[in-house]
């Protein structure tokens, strides 16, 4: 982001230059300069300092929905939600997620990601409902507005920009199949399983061990050989 003039200027993945001007109320004005302008563009507040975390406040067109922050046991629509993106072991009993990403999708014809490894703190429409807020700790907030227009392009350019993983080998989109927490976990009753899905001709890729087989992995009846 760069300031000249009064004027700010932000370039995302397809190189689409993006100007704004300097209110006197301080906000800055984001203009699209691409084909498409039939959406009003996100307005952002200056940034904030909160001790050692820095945040920002992006007004939402009227409404918008926003989608996204990976992976989420949450209603789709986020509007309304408090959405800390931070990977840890919690399971589907609780909102806490195992691959959270600080990226949201709007049908406003924009995402934004905001770049940075720590904790992001999001409110979604819920301290204000006319706004997305984030925030993050330290000194520095780094983010990117992603223009679509729309909603396929907007994660497809979001790719472009961060990396995109290369194709899977064909067995991994087949049917998975997992001990899920078993209360009897010898070879015996997986191989049952197995055979269970072949008898009722499922065609079966992949067999998980979830993660109480490691905890005895020296037992020797915890020992199975597929073949």
């Amino acid at each position: 982001m760069k300031f000249n003039d009064g004027y700010w200027s932000l370039r995302e993945g397809r190189a689409l230059r993006h100007r704004g001007a300097r209110r006197p109320d301080g906000r800055r004005d984001l203009l699209d300069r691409g084909a498409d302008q039939a959406r009003p563009p996100p307005r952002l507040t200056p940034q904030h300092r909160h001790g050692h975390r820095r945040s920002l406040r992006l007004t939402l067109p009227i409404g918008a929905n926003v989608y996204g922050f990976g992976e989420r046991f949450t209603p789709f629509v986020k509007n309304g939600q408090v959405v800390d993106t931070w990977n840890a072991d919690g399971g589907t009993a609780s909102e806490q997620a195992y691959k959270a990403v600080p990226f949201f999708v709007t049908d406003a014809g924009f995402g934004v990601f905001v770049h940075s490894p720590a904790k992001v703190s999001f409110e979604v429409a819920s301290e204000v409902a006319s706004t997305v807020q984030f925030a993050v700790p330290g000194h520095q907030l780094e983010y990117l507005v992603v223009y679509g227009p729309t909603p396929a392009e907007i994660p497809r350019k979001y790719t472009a920009l961060t990396g995109r993983p290369a194709l899977p080998p064909r067995w991994s989109f087949g049917l998975w199949l997992s001990t899920s927490f078993l209360t009897v976990y010898d070879e015996p009753t997986v191989t049952r399983f197995v055979d269970g899905m072949a008898e009722r001709e499922i065609p079966l890729s992949v067999i998980h061990f979830d993660c109480y087989w490691t905890g005895s992995a020296t037992d020797p009846a915890l020992i199975l050989t597929i073949g």
